[in-house]
């Protein structure tokens, strides 16, 4: 898969979507699968305590499964009494609403990744990583030392291309996705949570808010797609005065083109390229 935004390349860690339902207008549409450079990035799986805001509707934490797809129970624990202690919360307050098992398969190392919400009027959110025993970690520097470590062994190349590249001959096509570097989404403070106790006059205020963040949203979200288009337009021109067919998808910036491993490992080169992976599909179906 291949991403926007920030330099750098696919994690490979194993991630759980969830696919709402689709219009039947595009259900058996296939389009290309962006796998890559796994967040979009500039932005993590979790969020640090002290930008948390709340996100939505109150959600329960998903039931325990015995095949181990969740972090220990002793280990939420340990997350709720850390993040309580830390902000000075009652502990009876803190829910836990997310909890993953982030795996680092590149330097070896698992950890725990814990979101939770205060449940008092504010409903703040926090979230903490732990290793398996209860220690505190960072995930910006797990993710950066997996992303040396994958530069180190395949560039910027996708694993299953770089195994892919090595048993083809030389001259054969190969169906790829490009990334390329592009700027990232500009953010905004989002409005404040509507609380469970509000005057008219409050409301009123948190209604404008509401408003005005979804027009910037909108007016940024349209200057983003054009920064993205100039950012994958020159690269595109040097593949088609190369000689090869290429195929642009707008608002992502990637590039699908099917390539001879030495023009692979030479796009590989390329700064405004940020990975090279196969190209994969995703089949909706009704």
């Amino acid at each position: 898969m291949v991403f926007t935004g920030l330099k750098l390349l696919a994690l490979p860690i194993a991630v759980v979507v969830v696919l709402p339902v689709l219009d039947t207008a595009i259900a058996d549409a296939q389009i290309p699968a962006v796998r890559g450079i796994a967040l979009p990035q500039g932005e993590s799986n979790t969020q640090t305590p002290e930008n948390a805001r709340g996100r939505g509707r109150r959600r329960r934490p998903a039931p325990r499964e015995e095949n181990g797809n969740q972090p220990p129970a002793e280990l939420e624990r340990v997350a709720l009494e850390r993040v309580a202690a830390r902000y000075s919360l009652p502990l009876e307050e803190l829910e836990v609403v997310s909890a993953l098992i982030n795996k680092y398969p590149l330097t070896g190392l698992t950890a725990f990744a814990f979101e939770m919400v205060d449940n008092s009027d504010e409903r703040k959110q926090y979230a903490i990583t732990l290793d398996e025993y209860g220690e505190e970690l960072s995930e910006e520097k797990l993710r950066a030392d997996e992303q040396a470590a994958h530069l180190a062994q395949y560039g910027k190349l996708h694993p299953e291309l770089f195994e892919r590249l090595a048993g083809v001959p030389s001259d054969e096509p190969i169906d790829v996705t490009i990334g390329i570097q592009a700027p990232p989404f500009p953010q905004f403070e989002r409005p404040g949570r509507a609380r469970r106790s509000m005057s008219e006059k409050e409301r009123e205020q948190f209604v404008r808010e509401g408003e005005q963040h979804g027009r910037l949203m909108r007016q940024a979200s349209e200057r983003h797609a054009l920064a993205l288009a100039a950012a994958v337009a020159p690269v595109a021109a040097r593949l088609r005065k190369m000689g090869y067919q290429v195929e642009t998808y707008g608002s992502v910036p990637n590039i699908r083109s099917s390539l001879p491993p030495v023009v692979i490992r030479q796009v590989a080169r390329w700064g405004e390229v940020v990975e090279i992976d196969l190209t994969r599909f995703v089949q909706f179906e009704r």
